[in-house]
Parts: C-alpha cells; structure tokens; sequence
C-alpha cells in the first residue's frame, strides 16, 4: 500500500516491476517506442499503482531542455489574441512543447518581467507587444533563446525573427474597396499609435488614398472595443458629412458600430460604412456582420511553432521574417455597389 507521506520515485516504480531504473525513465521518455510493449505495461501498471508521477523538471535537467516556450500576453481582453494563445498551446503540444504565459500590464517594466523568463529557462520566447532594447537582446543572446516576434514587425537590426499579416497590404486593400464604392469622407480610427500593426495598416490605406489625391480623417485611438465607442463619439460629432470608417481591428469597429446603433439615427451602410481588421470570432456575429480584412491565424501561428522548434531543435540560428496575406472579407457593414 502506498504511503502517504512517502515521495515515490522511479527507484520505487523499477523495484516493483522488476527492471531497472533507466527502463523507467526510458518509458517516460520520448524514447519510449524502444521499450517493448509487456515492459512498458509493467512500468505503467506499476506507476499507477505506486501513485508515481515523473518529474518534468528532472527531464528537462537530463535533456538540457525545458520543452517549454514563453508567450508574453498583455491584454487578455483581446479576442484575436486569445485565439491565437489557444492555437499555440494545442500545436506546441502537439510538438512535445508547454506554454508559460507572461502577463505583462502597460504599467510594468516589459523586459524586467520577460527576464524571469529566462530565469525559467524556458526554450524560446513569444513575443505580442513589445519593443525589446539591444540591453535585452544582449540577455537573450548570451542565454540562445530563440525569440520570434508574432503579429509584430521586427526591426532587422535587432536580428528577431518575425511573423506577421501583410497589414500594409491590408490597408491598401481596405482603401481600394471604399474608393471603388464611391465613398469618399472617409475616417480612420487607429490603433495604438506606436504598434507595427497600426503603422503598416495606416501606411497602406494612406499611400492608396495619395494616388487617388484623396485624404482621410484621422482619430487617434487604441486597440479595445472601448476605444472604438469613443472615438465613434468624437468623430460623428465633429464631422458630420463622414461616410466611411476603416477601424485598426476588429474591437475597435464593433465599438463604433454599437456607438452609432444605440447612440444615433445613423443607418449601416446606407449612411456611413464600418470596415475592420482582423476577423475576430464576434466580427461575423448577426449584430455586426463586419466587413473586414482576415487575418490568416492558423498559417501564422503555424509559421511561427515550426520555426521555433526547429531553431530549438536543430540548434540553428536562421532568422526569418515572413509576411503573410490576408483575406478581404465582405459583409453588410459596408456599402457596395454592385453587389452582383
């Protein structure tokens, strides 16, 4: 009978199925197909009975890896976000990897918080929303952690691998489909002023409207379904005459549009057209019906596990940076001309 007070180890488990130590751990391991099925099955029944669990810290001292990768998340509220973070944990599993989330609130010191990272030993890192110093990157180095920044622009000379949506693409397009219905005092509510994703978004919608020598009116916001309520506020109340809002993401276009249903007499379309980007889970929802620009989730978080592991495992220090293209999707939140 197992004692409670009694931490059992493996020495227990090989004693009670008759074989050695190393089998135990071998049967544990990712080496287990080398051990015949009656021993593994002695092994496990064995394990179970004793109440034996294996110490992953113990493994990952012995395979000098941790088998587990960093993600820094700072706002949970994020619907894209939080589909991704999903994502990553089911295919990094599947990958023989765990994930360690660090929260990293504005308020806090990012690179502080990101060196208790390190201090986990972790194998790699994510990182969403961050602009690293080379003091930083320096720590990283010295320890070969692979970082890769995800849905963010990384600046060469800091040599990070990235993976991102083409967002300057996505806002040439977004533009391309406004001007071709004929919508011409347009808006755009950006996202955090400083992100990649705002700057490549807005950099592609602006350098299309120059072409067409048009302009565009402009409130800066941040990246939250709160944002997006009220600068629908400031924007409908200092120009009337707007006819069409491109949003940053998608949070920020379901704010506005529930601004303008519940605050105004505004029609959508008919008087004024909401376009985002992002393609959250909510955008496709019978209250919005968000004609927005999607992101490819699946390929980027993909992208970003097979590179990771391979950085990991084949020991390489291959940077890439990869742009992905998105999808234009149409629905009823914006005007179309012809529809046919």
């Amino acid at each position: 009978m197992k004692d409670p007070g009694k931490r059992i180890s493996s020495k227990d488990v090989a004693k009670l199925a008759g074989v050695s130590q190393s089998t135990v751990s071998r049967v544990f391991s990712e080496n287990s197909n080398l051990i015949s099925k009656e021993t593994r099955n002695k092994v496990t029944k064995a394990a179970n009975e004793l109440g034996y669990r294996p110490s992953l810290i113990a493994r990952s001292l012995k395979e000098k890896s941790t088998k587990i990768i960093g993600i820094e998340i700072n706002d949970f509220k994020n619907s894209y976000y939080m589909k991704a973070l999903g994502m990553f944990a089911e295919t990094f599993q599947e990958r023989g990897y765990n994930l360690m989330i660090f929260n990293v609130e504005e308020s806090e010191n990012m690179e502080n918080k990101l060196k208790k990272a390190l201090e986990y030993q972790v194998a790699g890192l994510i990182i969403t929303n961050a602009i690293l110093s080379d003091e930083y990157l320096e720590w990283c180095t010295r320890y070969q952690i692979p970082i890769f920044m995800f849905n963010r622009i990384n600046h060469e000379e800091h040599k990070l691998s990235s993976i991102v949506c083409d967002n300057y693409l996505g806002g040439k397009k977004i533009a391309e489909l406004l001007y071709e219905n004929g919508l011409k005092k347009i808006a755009y509510i950006s996202g955090n002023e400083n992100s990649s994703t705002n700057k490549g978004r807005e950099a592609g919608f602006s350098d299309f409207l120059k072409i067409k020598n048009m302009s565009y009116t402009k409130i800066q916001g941040e990246f939250s379904y709160e944002s997006g309520f009220q600068s629908a506020e400031k924007l409908i109340n200092s120009h009337k005459n707007i006819d069409s809002i491109f949003c940053a993401s998608d949070s920020i276009a379901l704010g506005v549009i529930d601004y303008i249903k519940n605050k105004t007499s505004i029609r959508i379309p008919e008087d004024i057209s909401v376009v985002g980007f992002d393609d959250i889970d909510e955008a496709g929802n019978i209250n919005y019906n968000l004609t927005t620009y999607k992101q490819p989730i699946r390929e980027l978080v993909d992208y970003t596990v097979k590179e990771m592991v391979d950085r990991i495992e084949k020991k390489t220090e291959k940077m890439v940076n990869i742009k992905l293209e998105g999808e234009l999707l149409i629905r009823n939140s914006c005007k179309i001309l012809n529809k046919n």
